[in-house]
């Protein structure tokens, strides 16, 4: 519990004194916190569905055949779930890790997927 005597003690000097960071802690915790954010974007897969195809990483046929899929994924209802190979479908582009479209031949696609049910199965590399 915070005490007006402590302080006026010397004995919560440290938290008084947290602002005074040297100079290379500050550069560790700056490091620290870019690479959590950049490591958690990276494995993050948040998609959109765009319906144009110039703008999109990858033009994507869906397969029924597990066998001839190039990505096996999972899809699913919550954006903390969301990684490598288990997508969570988003409304906004600017939001997107990836932005796919999606075509009806599968002459014209980048990539063929299958959506699977088990986390096991999943085959994703881009």
């Amino acid at each position: 519990m915070f005490s007006f005597e402590l302080l006026e003690k010397g004995e919560l000097t440290n938290l008084v004194n947290f602002g005074k960071i040297q100079p290379k802690m500050k550069s560790q915790i700056i490091l620290f916190v870019f690479f959590f954010f950049f490591s958690v974007s990276v494995f993050s897969q948040k998609i959109y569905i765009t319906d144009n195809e110039t703008e999109a990483d990858y033009i994507v046929y869906e397969t029924t055949q597990k066998n001839e899929a190039d990505w096996i994924l999972m899809k699913t209802d919550w954006i903390n779930q969301a990684k490598e190979g288990k997508w969570y479908f988003i409304e906004w582009k600017n939001q997107a890790d990836l932005i796919l479209y999606m075509t009806e031949e599968k002459s014209k696609a980048d990539k063929i997927v299958f959506y699977t049910k088990w986390n096991t199965e999943v085959k994703f590399e881009m």
